[in-house]
């Protein structure tokens, strides 16, 4: 069972079993008790054979030992529950013959998903802003995540932007890190009044993956004052920032990224910056310029 299937049934659960006027020491031990009876109750091997929903064969395919199982188990899924959303970005993404045809299935997937989400009542005014919030438009929310980094490995950056605009109009919490990716975006195609408006709209907290983009922005407009001074603020904040442009130009990062941890990067520190630098290539692959120069810079103060 997944996250969001475990978070549906505690929903259903307490929808059922809920009133109004219980305390929050009620409600933790109507918790207990779901948990209890969720333990005591093995939950059956799903297989081939005994597989009935297209969940379970979402299943399946997330086990499956090659890319034509799964992609076996995905079209199942599809023909039991055409509006499954996962299944159908996974079909897209195991089938697609290269970069330009995953864009073209995703985007059909998408325009799709769009038709799912208006019938089923979540393009209404009052859920804009809140996706990803309520569960059942993460699938949704995923699709067109995975849309927005096809079309950048496709350089299609425009419609990446775009894409990702409207990821944040539908998800203000921005709970899948579109900031970032769009930030990088603004950098690369030097969109100062945009990335600055969405710098201040989210960084409260001087974020690495904020500060840099921002930096290479305008290094790449060559107004290197306001470079540098975003490059001492990651400086700052980061304190593992020198310590990146010198193994990265020592070609030594290798021995950091084996010691992360593969439940994410802890914030602000060279594993930030290994995580950034490997999502983001396509601002990077162009910025070496920028990191020969702000090594130098940061090393001369």
């Amino acid at each position: 069972m997944n996250n969001d299937s475990a978070m549906k049934d505690i929903r259903n659960f307490l929808e059922n079993n809920m009133r109004e006027d219980m305390s929050e020491e009620q409600i933790n031990s109507l918790l207990a008790e779901l948990m209890k009876d969720h333990n005591n109750s093995p939950r059956e091997v799903v297989t081939e054979k005994n597989a009935k929903t297209a969940d379970d064969f979402m299943e399946l395919a997330g086990r499956a030992d090659s890319v034509k199982d799964a992609l076996k188990f995905g079209r199942k899924a599809i023909k039991l529950d055409p509006d499954n959303l996962d299944a159908e970005q996974l079909v897209a993404e195991l089938s697609a013959l290269n970069s330009v045809d995953l864009v073209k299935k995703l985007d059909r997937a998408v325009k799709h998903g769009n038709e799912v989400m208006a019938k089923q009542g979540y393009m209404d005014k009052e859920y804009e802003g809140e996706f990803w919030l309520v569960i059942e438009t993460r699938p949704y929310m995923r699709m067109r995540r995975s849309y927005v980094d096809a079309l950048i490995r496709c350089g299609m950056f425009g419609k990446a932007i775009s894409e990702c605009e409207e990821l944040l109009r539908l998800c203000t919490s921005d709970n899948l890190g579109v900031r970032y990716t769009l930030m990088h975006l603004y950098a690369l195609t030097e969109r100062e009044e945009d990335a600055l408006a969405l710098h201040a709209k989210f960084d409260k907290a001087n974020e690495t993956q904020m500060l840099l983009p921002l930096s290479i922005l305008y290094f790449k407009k060559y107004d290197l004052s306001a470079a540098g001074k975003y490059a001492d603020r990651l400086a700052r904040a980061n304190k593992d920032f020198k310590l990146f442009l010198k193994e990265l130009r020592l070609g030594k990062l290798k021995k950091y990224e084996k010691e992360m941890s593969g439940y994410g990067y802890r914030p602000n520190t060279i594993e930030e910056l290994i995580v950034e630098l490997s999502d983001n290539a396509f601002l990077f692959d162009s910025s070496i310029s920028y990191l020969i120069w702000v090594e130098d810079r940061l090393n001369s103060k």
